[in-house]
């Protein structure tokens, strides 16, 4: 946000005026070491207040949605740091901007650390550290619960023009509607033993055939 304020007098013209008025290098230098170094209390009374209470209505309340939870100290303490002055877009070692040799650092002790939860291999696996912010994980309500296993209730199956009922998925299809969760499975290797029925393998193709014959017999 910027405001401007309008000026009721005219700019001073004569330089030397504006000169004389300007604080020297020092001065401004010892005002902004001040301001930097004061407390939220000092700089910002009335931010600082009402962050007070909101840290009271926590303490006193509780509103069991997905939304409010509750963190401890050392994640308060990593998320208040001074890492939060850094911006590191792109992958360790091959970030847009420099200084961020430490960064890396964190990212990867976070990559490996997930691998080894899993006990995964870095050879065949991968772990996606960017923020899940604004994908829409906010809005899943909170009795929505995301087992770790899936039943695996009916394979559609599905081909170019399946919702006209070619291949096996039609059947598939028209209990769409009934239907509560959907989960893709794509394969994305070569294997001599399994024929695919393009006779080649492309995940990007075979997701949006999946994602055009759902959209056809739904609208359908």
């Amino acid at each position: 946000m910027c405001v401007k304020r309008q000026r009721d007098s005219k700019p001073v013209s004569n330089p030397c005026k504006r000169l004389a008025a300007e604080p020297s290098l020092e001065q401004r230098r010892v005002v902004v070491c001040s301001w930097g170094n004061q407390r939220l209390e000092e700089a910002d009374p009335d931010v600082d207040e009402i962050m007070k209470n909101e840290k009271q209505r926590q303490i006193l309340g509780i509103e069991l949605i997905a939304s409010e939870n509750f963190v401890c100290r050392v994640v308060m303490e990593a998320l208040g740091s001074h890492l939060i002055n850094k911006y590191s877009e792109g992958m360790p070692g091959a970030r847009y901007y420099t200084g961020n040799q430490f960064i890396d650092q964190i990212e990867t002790l976070c990559h490996d650390r997930a691998l080894a939860a899993f006990n995964i291999e870095f050879k065949k696996w991968g772990v996606n550290l960017d923020s899940g912010c604004g994908d829409g994980f906010e809005n899943v309500p909170m009795w929505t619960g995301v087992s770790a296993f899936l039943e695996i209730h009916d394979i559609a199956g599905l081909v170019r023009g399946t919702h006209e009922g070619k291949g096996l998925g039609n059947n598939f299809l028209s209990h769409i509607r009934v239907v509560d969760d959907i989960f893709h499975v794509l394969r994305a290797f070569k294997d001599s033993d399994i024929i695919h029925v393009e006779d080649s393998v492309d995940p990007a193709r075979d997701l949006e055939t999946i994602s055009v014959e759902l959209r056809l017999k739904i609208c359908s």
